[in-house]
């Protein structure tokens, strides 16, 4: 960099040309640097199982499972999941007020980690992928979130 009053200006190699982008990082690497967050979301939701078999509610209701089943759809749709789960929760009273926030969480560990794990995977698979399959796949997902929406 050279200095030119208060602005600096960036120089080229000798050669003109701009320097090369740094490649592209291994699934290994990404896979690593994935291993943090995903070891301690783990040990997070055994904790809560933990907690929950030890106090006997280690049964999700009929509800709960339709409820979140629901709401995890809606969140692959992009329209989320806390707000509609929230809305019925409330609604039926399932919680008192106070433990909304960490049945929340508690709850929508799983799935997270589990939609974690399929963009990490899922990605280098659609990328190999002969484009025919991907196109039949994105044009099954519009007709049938059309068949949804236009209820």
């Amino acid at each position: 960099m050279v200095a030119v009053g208060c602005a600096s200006i960036a120089r080229l190699p000798r050669n003109g040309l701009a320097e090369r982008h740094p490649r592209p990082r291994r699934l290994a690497d990404i896979a690593a640097a994935h291993r943090v967050p995903v070891g301690g979301s783990l040990a997070y939701g055994a904790y809560l199982v933990w907690c929950a078999v030890r106090a006997g509610q280690h049964r999700p209701s009929g509800e709960a499972i339709l409820l979140g089943a629901v709401t995890n759809f809606f969140d692959t749709l992009g329209i989320g999941s806390f707000a509609p789960s929230i809305a019925w929760i409330r609604f039926r009273r399932l919680v008192p007020d106070r433990l909304v926030p960490l049945t929340m969480l508690g709850g929508y560990i799983l799935p997270s980690i589990v939609q974690a794990i399929g963009g990490i995977v899922g990605v280098p698979v659609a990328v190999r992928a002969p484009v025919r399959l991907v196109q039949g796949v994105v044009g099954l997902a519009l007709l049938v979130a059309g068949v949804f929406w236009s209820r």
